[in-house]
């Protein structure tokens, strides 16, 4: 009977030892997230090939996409093989801005949102989300979300949302 006990004894501190001391697995939630990421709202076009040039710098894969959903938005999104992306939506608003006219755009990974307002100065929105994902991270899905408000009536809505997953051999929406 006190060997069983024994027995039972060491097999439990054993589980309970191998359960603490194993590594954390590489896709755990919290080891998944992109870092050193930075939003330009009204990036112009050099902005966007200065950046696009430095992801394909030293990279040994380059993955370079353009995208149009629809007849206001284009949307352009690169990865290397160092798991560094930049992330581009152009909203072409085939309209002159109204007088009191703001913009919103709003991001999200997993570690939240985030968020800026900006008045609309003219006929092209601009937005150029660009990071890193962690090394130990296989993917990362954000979100992007652009709308308008202004004063009165808004007659003519701007409301764009996207999704799409970062990975190493590119960005997939």
């Amino acid at each position: 009977m006190r060997i069983w006990g024994i027995t039972a004894i060491l097999l439990l501190c054993a589980y309970t030892g191998f359960f603490y001391l194993a590594p954390e697995s590489d896709n755990d939630a919290a080891a998944c997230h992109t870092y050193d990421g930075i939003r330009y709202n009204g990036a112009s076009d050099d902005d966007i090939r200065e950046q696009l040039e430095a992801l394909k710098k030293d990279s040994s894969s380059f993955s370079l996409q353009k995208e149009k959903p629809n007849k206001h938005v284009t949307v352009t999104y690169a990865v290397n093989n160092r798991k560094e992306y930049v992330y581009i939506v152009e909203y072409d608003l085939l309209r002159k801005p109204f007088k009191d006219e703001m913009i919103v755009v709003r991001s999200s990974d997993s570690s939240g949102w985030s968020s800026s307002e900006h008045k609309l100065d003219s006929q092209r929105i601009v937005s150029m989300q660009t990071g890193k994902l962690n090394s130990m991270c296989d993917a990362q899905k954000q979100r992007i979300h652009i709308y308008n408000y202004t004063k009165g009536e808004n007659k003519d809505r701007i409301d764009y949302y996207d999704s799409y997953t970062i990975e190493k051999g590119g960005i997939h929406r």
